[in-house]
């Protein structure tokens, strides 16, 4: 493996930047999908493709993974990985729990679900998707495969080999949805966009997009800019399966990163308030889902008939849930000593 140890691991403010973008696309596409907005044909069809968002997610996930840990793996990375995870997470399913509870599954099926759950299995058995929080918490289940397996991708790729594993997996990827099609037509959507295989050239991509980056490549400021373009068109076009475009956004995220991981933000208010949005990103997209559980089994809650404003209230209320676990659970050294003691 190629030591990097000579290069200082700054915080990428531009990263994190990206990463509340992100969870804030996945939030607005929620949202419009139970309180709609008209904001005409073309930002209505760039919001309804907000599950492009994960795809950020998965590729940020490698590429903030690798440029932390490249050359540098310790032997409690994995715990150090649950540690900063499972605590929001585990949050996260005891707010749902009531609607799992109060719901007409049978006991048996109730009992699977929570041991989905802790295990972080369910993103493995797609029938699970509709079912509880895992529509949400199926995306940290795919985190999870990703974690596991990210020990063995950073000895294996290298400055030597990055290219050829960076062409196949955007091919796999870029190709997937288009060659299903040709072969077998229509499958069930969440196979291909809820299944950790699926969604791993990904994430792979983003840790081949750090390797190169730590490595020295760069990009220049126009072509960040075109790449900003080819991710807005992209949001624009069709998206089968939810992955249809992935040709595209992949090749556009990355760019973003190689932009993002290198600027210097100004430290003013406003830069450290969105700076400070990213770093609860985690929380801000778990929080989301006892929200939306509670609108999906309250259809005639006042928050749903004011359009923007209530848009605006289940921001506000989101945000505030997003605080509260980041700083009680997501930042609590005393969680984190226990689980990796």
């Amino acid at each position: 493996m190629t030591s990097t140890d000579n290069i200082t691991r700054k915080k990428m403010d531009g990263v994190t930047i990206l990463r509340f973008i992100a969870a804030f696309y996945v939030f607005i596409f929620h949202i419009n999908m139970r309180v709609p907005v008209n904001f005409g044909e073309l930002i209505n069809k760039t919001i309804s493709n907000g599950v492009i968002g994960m795809s950020i997610f998965f590729m940020l996930s490698g590429f903030v993974l690798t440029y932390n840990y490249y050359g540098s793996l310790s032997n409690n990375y994995f715990r150090k990985r649950i540690a900063r995870i499972f605590p929001a997470y585990l949050f996260c399913g005891l707010l749902t729990l009531p609607f799992l509870l109060s719901s007409d599954a049978s006991f048996l099926k109730m009992i699977a679900s929570i041991f989905l759950f802790v295990t972080g299995m369910q993103s493995w058995i797609y029938q699970t998707f509709d079912f509880w929080n895992f529509s949400g918490t199926w995306s940290i289940s795919v985190e999870l495969f990703f974690y596991a397996l990210f020990p063995f991708l950073i000895k294996n790729i290298n400055k030597n080999n990055v290219i050829y594993v960076l062409l196949f997996s955007y091919l796999s990827s870029a190709l997937l949805i288009p060659l299903s099609d040709i072969i077998q037509g229509p499958v069930v959507w969440s196979v291909y966009y809820a299944t950790p295989i699926y969604r791993l050239p990904e994430f792979v991509v983003g840790v081949c997009i750090a390797i190169l980056f730590l490595n020295g490549y760069r990009v220049n400021h126009y072509t960040w800019l075109l790449s900003i373009l080819l991710f807005l068109y992209a949001t624009t076009q069709q998206n089968n399966n939810s992955m249809g475009v992935n040709y595209l956004t992949i090749p556009a995220i990355s760019i973003m990163l190689l932009h993002l991981a290198k600027i210097n933000i100004k430290n003013n208010i406003a830069n450290r308030a969105i700076i400070y949005f990213g770093d609860i990103s985690y929380s801000f997209y778990l929080m989301q889902l006892p929200i939306l559980y509670y609108l999906d089994h309250n259809k005639n809650s006042f928050v749903l008939n004011y359009g923007l404003f209530s848009w605006l209230v289940l921001f506000v209320i989101n945000t505030a849930m997003a605080v509260l676990s980041y700083h009680f659970l997501e930042k609590n050294d005393k969680i984190r000593k226990i689980i990796t003691s």
